[in-house]
C-alpha cells in the first residue's frame, strides 16, 4: 500500500494546474463545505475523487453536470480543484 500512494501521489501531482472535464457528483459526504466529483478515469467506489473548493459567483452547482476544473492540489488519492469558467 506505501508502494501505491507514492506511485499515485505521483500521478496526482502531474495533473496540478491542468483542467480537465469533471462530472459533479454533489455535496461532499465529508463536509458540506466542499463539492465532489470525479474526472472521466476515475471509477466510483474505487478511485479517488475530485474535491472542488471554489466555484465562480453566482454559479449554482447541478448534479449530474460536466464542470471544467483546474486541479490546485494533489493528494495519495483525491484531487482538489476549482471550477473554472
Amino acid at each position: 500500500m506505501e508502494a501505491q500512494q507514492r506511485i499515485s501521489l505521483s500521478r496526482n501531482r502531474a495533473k496540478r494546474g491542468k483542467t480537465f472535464d469533471a462530472l459533479l457528483e454533489g455535496p461532499c459526504v465529508d463536509t458540506d463545505l466542499l463539492l465532489e466529483g470525479r474526472l472521466a478515469a476515475q471509477a466510483p467506489e474505487i478511485d479517488g475523487r475530485v474535491l472542488i473548493n471554489e466555484v465562480p459567483d453566482g454559479w449554482t452547482p447541478r448534479v449530474g453536470e460536466i464542470v471544467r476544473v483546474r486541479v490546485t492540489e494533489a493528494h495519495p488519492y483525491d484531487l482538489v480543484a476549482q471550477v473554472v469558467a
